[in-house]
């Protein structure tokens, strides 16, 4: 109930946020161009039905902080969501996923190859907007993020089936998610802030804010809230979240059990209970992060995003 309230709330945040969200989605259209009219929607439709947290959190961020959202922060949000959503194309061919945001992937609508020239594509499209910003800090801590990002999937690929440290987790999570963040909100600091306290303070925001972004949407795939993807498709595939690595303190073998009993005890309330605890440990210091922001408007709205994960 809680969590059905909070995500009508942030319905309503998209909605406040619009003009700034069309002007964005016209900006992706322009750089799309190329491709023929079909794909172009198909497309369109894709990046539509994606929650756009990471432009948005990035045009509250710079609101609050006084700044005007000009070309260049929508730019800095189209390079963000182009990468994610590239990330995402290549993710559902590596976890051979059919189905992503309710609606059949581009690997199952088209074919693998097809899916993963398309994320090179929209790849490409980002690296040109970065290098349109003229800023080398800007290009090297974005290609960094993307270095990191692809290094992260590597190591996920060959561990699979095997349960890592929770450290090492939480460094994956890091590496997955909380870098493109990080590097989008660097990159607006590095244009618009020129006070380093402050900038530091939104860094480590956007880092905690990712941790939890990414623990939250492991445990979704665990216990069915996350529609995007079939449930326990992650699990099925090798791919462990926080609860796998708590019940395994408790069940050492737990590697050897039977499917059924492998998923039933991951799936125990202790477990997941700790899980969460594990996420409100990294909202709460997302949110003490954001106590610098004095506009209580947009710290609210904010506040209201980092919610949506509390549960």
């Amino acid at each position: 109930m809680v969590q059905h309230l909070l995500n009508n709330k942030y319905k309503k945040i998209k909605e406040k946020y619009k003009i700034y969200q069309d002007t964005f989605f016209s900006l992706i259209k322009d750089k799309l161009y190329r491709l023929d009219a079909a794909l172009l929607d198909e497309i369109c439709m894709f990046l539509k039905g994606s929650k756009n947290i990471r432009s948005i959190v990035l045009i509250i961020l710079a609101l609050a902080n006084g700044t005007n959202i000009d070309n260049k922060i929508l730019k800095l949000c189209l390079i963000t969501e182009l990468i994610h959503n590239a990330s995402l194309l290549h993710d559902d061919v590596v976890d051979d996923c059919d189905l992503r945001r309710g609606f059949a992937t581009f690997n199952k609508k088209y074919d693998n190859k097809f899916a993963c020239l398309l994320g090179d594509y929209m790849l490409t499209l980002a690296v040109e907007e970065m290098l349109n910003l003229n800023c080398a800090r800007i290009e090297k801590k974005f290609n960094n993020t993307i270095n990191q990002m692809c290094l992260s999937e590597i190591e996920q690929y060959k561990n699979r089936y095997k349960i890592i440290s929770l450290e090492k987790y939480i460094q994956k999570c890091i590496k997955k998610t909380s870098l493109l963040y990080e590097a989008s909100v660097y990159a607006y600091c590095s244009l618009y802030k020129k006070d380093y306290s402050i900038a530091i303070k939104l860094l480590r925001f956007a880092r905690y804010f990712g941790i939890a972004f990414q623990i939250k949407d492991d445990l979704n795939n665990l216990v069915g809230e996350n529609k995007e993807k079939p449930e326990l498709n992650d699990i099925k595939s090798g791919i462990y979240n926080s609860n796998v690595i708590f019940a395994n303190y408790d069940y050492p073998d737990l590697i050897n059990k039977t499917e059924n009993e492998y998923i039933n005890i991951i799936k125990n309330e202790k477990y997941t209970k700790k899980s969460v605890e594990l996420i409100q440990k990294y909202i709460k210091k997302a949110k003490k992060e954001l106590e610098i922001l004095d506009n209580k408007s947009y710290k609210e709205d904010l506040f209201t995003i980092i919610d949506m994960f509390m549960l």
